[in-house]
């Protein structure tokens, strides 16, 4: 306002031009949502884009070519400053009917091997104090689930909390505790981030009967369940659960779940070894 910036003369030149986003974005060859997000200052153009607009929107060509941009630590400090005033929600934590401990000794009297590799890879990483705090309080419903979660982390996942309501698109059924059959997907969940994938364990959806996926995954932009099928897993309701989820349910059996340990351990323990 005081001092022109490049995402106030990227506004300016648009209303003057009377264009709107879409016809801007036909004009010049930016996306919709990267316009938007360059008119509020929230990402920094490349000269190429500086260009491209300043061709496509002529009344404004030197402010869009020489302007300065709004560093995006700004934009940080004021939702920063913001955040001050909300109250904080306390991290909700699926129920479990056993203890973590109880998980972790199953995974090893049943898959020894995979498992000592797994837990020595963690034992190096920088992070493991964070997932050992992580999985003392995580929820997990058989060892062999214990065994995928240690498999993620071992091939470099990050623990965190997120609020499953925050990821877009919302989730078309509501997720609940399963005890007190009250919506808890606004509050931050144990999740755990591996590449572009967050993978939040026990998660219970109301449809309008109650069903607990293993896994909820959220990857691009898309949900899906992670069903982990292990031994005397009952098979018997699978279709309704899965007609009654809305999102798709990606299962892995026994051997499913260990080709994948096989291919962390090949990856990453060949990796330590070297």
């Amino acid at each position: 306002m005081f001092k022109q910036t490049f995402h106030s003369a990227l506004a300016a030149a648009r209303e003057a031009s009377g264009f709107s986003i879409r016809q801007l974005k036909k004009a010049c060859g930016l996306a919709v949502q990267r316009i938007s997000r360059l008119e509020r200052g929230i990402v920094l153009p490349t000269p190429m884009e500086r260009d491209a607009l300043s061709t496509s929107l002529q009344t404004h060509a030197y402010e869009l070519l020489h302007a300065p941009s709004r560093p995006q630590r700004h934009y940080q400090r004021l939702r920063n400053r913001g955040a001050r005033f909300l109250p904080t929600l306390e991290p909700y934590y699926p129920p479990r009917d056993r203890r973590s401990g109880v998980r972790l000794a199953a995974a090893h009297r049943r898959y020894p091997s995979e498992m000592n590799k797994l837990v020595r890879l963690l034992a190096r990483s920088p992070d493991f104090d964070d997932v050992n705090f992580f999985c003392e309080s995580v929820a997990l419903d058989s060892g062999l689930e214990c065994l995928f979660l240690t498999s993620l982390f071992a091939d470099g996942a990050d623990p965190l909390f997120v609020a499953p309501y925050l990821l877009a698109p919302r989730l078309e059924q509501a997720v609940i505790c399963p005890k007190k059959q009250v919506e808890v997907g606004f509050r931050p969940f144990p999740c755990v981030k591996l590449e572009n994938a967050l993978y939040i364990p026990q998660v219970a959806f109301r449809t309008p009967g109650t069903f607990v996926v293993d896994f909820l995954r959220y990857e691009d932009g898309a949900w899906s369940a992670v069903e982990i099928d292990g031994r005397g897993h009952d098979f018997g309701r699978d279709a309704e659960k899965e007609a009654a989820l809305a999102v798709p349910v990606v299962r892995f059996s026994e051997e499913r779940v260990l080709e994948w340990v096989h291919g962390v351990l090949e990856r990453r323990w060949g990796e330590w070894a070297a």
